[in-house]
């Protein structure tokens, strides 16, 4: 039986509607409030060392790092993800990604000028997803 109304295989998150471009920016517009949903994204359940386990941490609002309270051990919100090494601003790579996902084609609705953001630093953000043109 197929109570979604979808054919068999679809998932129903296939059929989302996506959000306008001014309720992406009202929710990601700055680079604070990127780096705040990179944080739940990651840690949901809160924030846990990955050395000591230990709960307690601290922000070091001068380089973005979250330190551990206990054992004093130093991460990047972005460390261990596809943002890791880039030196690009989150805000980029969030708007990146909200016209990569807008379409059903993805990264090649986008203007080349768009999708190739590095400008010479070898940050591309539709390369380093995985969406070679």
């Amino acid at each position: 039986m197929i109570e979604s109304g979808h054919s068999h295989g679809a998932q129903p998150v296939q059929f989302q509607k996506g959000i306008s471009l001014n309720a992406f920016l009202s929710l990601y517009g700055n680079e604070d409030q990127c780096c705040d949903a990179l944080f739940q994204w990651r840690w949901p359940n809160g924030f846990l060392c990955p050395h000591c386990a230990h709960d307690r941490c601290c922000q070091l609002n001068t380089r973005k790092l979250q330190q551990y309270n206990r054992c004093h051990h130093q991460t990047f919100i972005t460390a261990g993800t596809i943002f890791e090494t880039t030196k690009l601003p989150l805000t980029v790579w969030f708007q990146g990604l909200y016209f990569m996902t807008q379409d059903k084609k993805g990264a090649s609705t986008m203007p080349a000028s768009a999708a190739s953001a590095d400008g010479g630093t070898g940050q591309d953000p539709v390369r380093r997803c995985g969406r070679d043109q």
